[in-house]
């Protein structure tokens, strides 16, 4: 009887670890990570001057439900001037890929840029707009929202200032193992509790 109490233990212990929500642990690589500007070329063309060089060090546990922002990037225009007549005030399209080392894998975020001409040339610049939250499922279950921030700059006779994009990633759901692997755990602690009673025998 007291064994099989033990047993029973051991396996509602298993299964509590494995299915009670609680944190999971994000990582962040550099490899891949990048803004891609090529689709401005025709309109007002933008630039990324800065990726943050930190990101391979970003690492945040969160909680379902909790939030966690960082710098991306710093992003401008190669132009010194707003041509309405050429284009300039046309929609472009980036796109920003954010490298992840856990969960091992990338997801793009699309964004809109647009040049600003404003009281016959006097005030010009540019504004980025972000899509999204986009939400990315992953491991068993477990799903996340990343979020970037829009960016925009106004300057006297020229667009050539620059503006920061954070990025927000908020935990939607944690992956929870298999019942498969929780069983597999489970039977793994009784075998081995079994083999230290008999090696103390």
């Amino acid at each position: 009887m007291k064994k099989a109490a033990t047993v029973f233990s051991v396996l509602v212990l298993t299964f509590g670890l494995c299915g009670v929500a609680g944190a999971y642990t994000f990582e962040l690589g550099s490899l891949s990570s990048l803004v891609f500007v090529g689709d401005t070329d025709t309109v007002l063309e933008m630039d990324v001057l800065e990726l943050n060089p930190g990101l391979d060090a970003e690492s945040f546990t969160l909680g379902v439900g909790e939030s966690y922002t960082f710098h991306f990037a710093t992003i401008g225009t190669t132009e010194s001037w707003v041509n309405p007549g050429e284009d300039d005030t046309n929609p472009g399209k980036l796109i920003a890929t954010l490298d992840f080392d856990n969960p091992d894998l990338e997801e793009g975020v699309v964004g809109t840029s647009l040049g600003v001409s404003l009281f016959f040339g006097t005030v010009q610049g540019w504004d980025v707009t972000w899509e999204g939250p986009v939400e990315v499922s992953f491991g068993d279950g477990g799903k996340f929202s990343i979020s970037l921030s829009n960016a925009s700059y106004r300057g006297l006779l020229s667009p050539a200032g620059t503006d920061c994009v954070d990025a927000t990633v908020t935990l939607i759901a944690e992956p929870v193992p298999l019942p498969g692997a929780a069983w597999l755990l489970g039977s793994g602690l009784v075998f081995l509790m079994g083999a230290a009673r008999r090696f103390r025998r």
